[in-house]
């Protein structure tokens, strides 16, 4: 009886020798303490994938398993059908990651009152995200925050703000 509707129906003497693992992880089905030992070996090599090169790895896989020359690159392989091929990983993923990465490093500089740095990163997060919808778009906001010529002071002191200049802008 299927656990669920995610569940295959072929059997499992025809499934693909990796569909074994997908069920694992989806469903729940119980793996042999050897096949438990290769998904391990799998994730461990996959996991390297994002730092390494392939030969790197399969040396890394050889030193901590001890396994022949083959056997590192068979695991790599199914790693990569399994979990997905890293170096094909799709523009929209990549963009995503480089846009949290600038939203940190921008959070870093509005921390440490760094205005100039955390235009040029909004700028960059802009670009990555295409919310420029032409170059004369980009020159226009360059423009813009050129025009201000103004100093941005965060402060708590009352007096300061006090001092501050209230500014009127026009809707465009």
């Amino acid at each position: 009886m299927p656990k669920n509707k995610l569940e295959l129906d072929i059997s499992k003497k025809q499934a693909d020798r990796l569909d074994i693992y997908v069920n694992h992880v989806l469903l729940g089905d119980e793996l042999s303490k050897t096949k438990l030992d290769y998904l391990e070996k799998m994730k461990f090599a996959f996991t390297s994938l994002l730092n390494n090169s392939r030969h790197t790895v399969a040396c890394m896989l050889n030193d901590k398993y001890g396994l022949s020359k083959a056997q590192p690159y068979n695991i790599i392989n199914d790693a990569i059908s399994l979990f997905g091929d890293i170096d094909k990983a799709n523009k929209e993923g990549i963009r995503y990651m480089q846009a949290q990465r600038l939203m940190q490093l921008y959070e870093n500089a509005i921390e440490k009152q760094n205005i100039d740095a955390a235009l040029q990163i909004l700028k960059e997060y802009n670009k990555i995200n295409q919310l420029y919808q032409s170059k004369e778009d980009e020159s226009n906001i360059n423009n813009f925050i050129e025009s201000l010529n103004m100093t941005v002071v965060f402060s708590t002191d009352t007096k300061e703000l006090e001092e501050t200049e209230d500014i009127d802008y026009e809707e465009a």
